[in-house]
């Protein structure tokens, strides 16, 4: 009888050992699926992060244009090079850069929507070859203040001064 369990414990275990080979195998494909997403995911914001900032600067550089009273069309060209300076140039497919101006004539207003295609790693699994990630930004400026402050010695100050107003 001892003999006969002994038996029965060596089949047994044997059995348990090769489960717990698939138990393993099937964590690893979950943990390295959620690893892989993860990383994807943390691209798409870094790319998200990117396009905001460009469409900053963009938007940005055509208020500065308008603002100097260059007109909307300097304005378009100065948030297109500054966007292609910054990877989102519009002759590469999927690339977008939209300026845009105050549809109720305020011509102190300008907004620049970009985008772009995003590569994808591990989501490529599920058919996705890359994610399309976009950010709009809207630039205002007021009309520069004089401020009428001379040098030659008063408060401290010789010569020309430059300030800053925040």
């Amino acid at each position: 009888l001892m003999e006969t369990n002994f038996r029965i414990s060596k089949v047994l275990s044997r059995r348990r050992r090769g489960v717990v080979i698939v138990y393993i195998a099937l964590a690893l494909v979950v943990l390295l699926g959620a690893a892989g997403l993860s990383i994807d995911i943390g691209n798409l914001y870094l790319q998200r992060n990117n396009a905001q900032r460009t469409a900053d600067a963009a938007a940005l550089a055509g208020a500065v244009q308008l603002m100097n009273n260059n007109g909307y069309d300097a304005a378009a060209t100065a948030a297109q090079t500054v966007a292609a300076a910054n990877g989102y140039d519009t002759s590469v497919p999927g690339t977008q850069v939209i300026p845009t101006k105050n549809a109720e004539g305020n011509s102190a207003w300008y907004g620049v929507y970009v985008e772009k295609r995003a590569p994808v790693f591990f989501m490529a699994v599920f058919g996705w070859q890359y994610k399309v990630v976009g950010a709009h930004a809207i630039a205002t400026f007021k009309s520069p203040v004089q401020i009428p402050i001379e040098g030659g010695g008063k408060y401290g100050a010789i010569g020309p001064i430059n300030l800053s107003l925040f």
